[in-house]
């Protein structure tokens, strides 16, 4: 009993260690924070940590992952949306006009949809194309961010090539 004080008590005396990028960000990780919005998934080794290095880490990693991939549509037209509601607020707020606040609500609803349908299974059904189209199982745990979404662009850029290759032959 000595011995297990003792390691939880140097555990939590220690700096956790956290994930430096898409590099060595496990892709299982990657999609926990995108499903949960819990940032305790950049942590790789356990310590004592602030909320906000964990905030200002997943800042870095997500920075990196657009400088390297860039956003897609999905997530464009999410922001789009985000925009949407905000510009509705200010407009509220300056106006005092009550039927923006019908807006925000429909706007708000439309975004919580988008958040708790898309994510989970979009995650799932897309890993699963690109392990069928790798031909191998990809370990989410081992796999990196950086990896994971390499594996993508490739599948997507022979998919546009097939797309190119069929409307040729069909001309």
């Amino acid at each position: 009993m000595l011995y297990w004080n003792t390691y939880f008590k140097d555990l939590f005396k220690k700096k956790a260690v956290l994930y430096q990028g898409i590099n060595d960000m496990p892709i299982d990780n990657w999609f926990s924070i995108h499903e949960t919005s819990d940032l305790k998934h950049v942590i790789h080794v356990p310590g004592k940590v602030k909320d906000s290095d964990l905030a200002a880490q997943w800042s870095v990693i997500y920075n990196q992952f657009i400088d390297t991939f860039g956003l897609n549509e999905d997530y464009r037209a999410l922001l789009e949306l985000k925009r949407e509601i905000e510009v509705l607020k200010i407009d509220l707020t300056i106006t005092e006009d009550r039927t923006n606040k019908v807006f925000i609500a429909m706007k708000e609803r439309e975004l919580a949809d988008v958040l708790q349908g898309k994510v989970k299974s979009d995650a799932n059904e897309v890993r699963a194309r690109v392990e069928k189209y790798m031909g191998f199982r990809l370990n989410g745990a081992t796999t990196s961010v950086k990896d994971y979404y390499s594996y993508m662009k490739i599948l997507e850029k022979d998919y546009q090539a097939k797309a190119k290759q069929s409307n040729g032959e069909k001309q």
